[in-house]
């Protein structure tokens, strides 16, 4: 090593005959290593988290339909009570009806 680098590799591509090419194996350094190691995980986590957000996104989507079931239900229920009172209370005459026949208030 050389000024507190990393190990200097020679390339032995040049010296082979032509035709005949052959990577040299290439030690890996230990901070590539690290961040290609980081970089898998990374996407292993963003994968998860979009299936999660999928999930999640149906549920919402769910309860969101089942809400709105729920409002119009209510929404019914209170409609009826005042359609049920005004069939059950006849208009009440403002006068008995024999006093509109005697005119007498």
């Amino acid at each position: 090593m050389e000024g507190g680098q990393g190990p200097v590799m020679h390339d032995t591509r040049a010296e082979e005959p032509a035709g005949q090419l052959e990577e040299a194996p290439v030690p890996a350094e230990p901070a590539l290593l690290k961040a290609l190691d980081m970089l898998d995980k990374s996407q292993d986590e963003i994968k998860r988290l979009q299936e999660e957000n999928k999930e999640l996104a149906s549920r919402a989507a769910y309860f969101q339909a089942k809400l709105q079931d729920a409002q119009e239900r209510l929404l019914m229920l209170e409609a009826q009570p005042a359609e049920e009172e005004q069939e059950a209370e006849p208009e009440k005459p403002s006068r008995a009806w024999w006093r509109k026949l005697l005119r007498r208030s």
